[in-house]
């Protein structure tokens, strides 16, 4: 059975390498997504001003807070999740390459 592609976004390992690209990529399409709609005009009722002149706007607020998080979060964990991702594929390929004595050294 051919495994689709949510398939693996959804059930592959968290900790792991795969794992940790998998969620950068969605994080950054989540944002690339929001930014093409053109959500971040919205930011400004972070600091009240409304973008469509109505102040009870909860179509706005929850764009601008989407946006921000979005933003924030494609700024700080993408980039984080990459690294931890090239760092761990890098050491288990180095404890590959020391076989069992190097786990059992690490379990200790």
């Amino acid at each position: 059975m051919k495994r689709r592609w949510w398939h693996a976004l959804f059930y592959s390992r968290v900790f792991s390498p795969k794992g940790f690209l998998l969620r950068a990529a969605g994080l950054a399409a989540l944002f690339l997504i929001v930014h093409a709609l053109g959500w971040r005009a919205y930011t400004g009722i972070l600091c009240g001003t409304s973008p469509t002149g109505r102040a009870p706007d909860a179509n706005a607020a929850l764009f601008g807070v989407s946006y921000a998080g979005l933003y924030l979060a494609g700024v700080t964990l993408v980039p984080v999740l990459v690294l931890a991702a090239a760092i761990f594929l890098l050491l288990l390929r180095w404890m590959a390459g020391k076989g069992e004595s190097g786990l059992r050294q690490i379990e200790k």
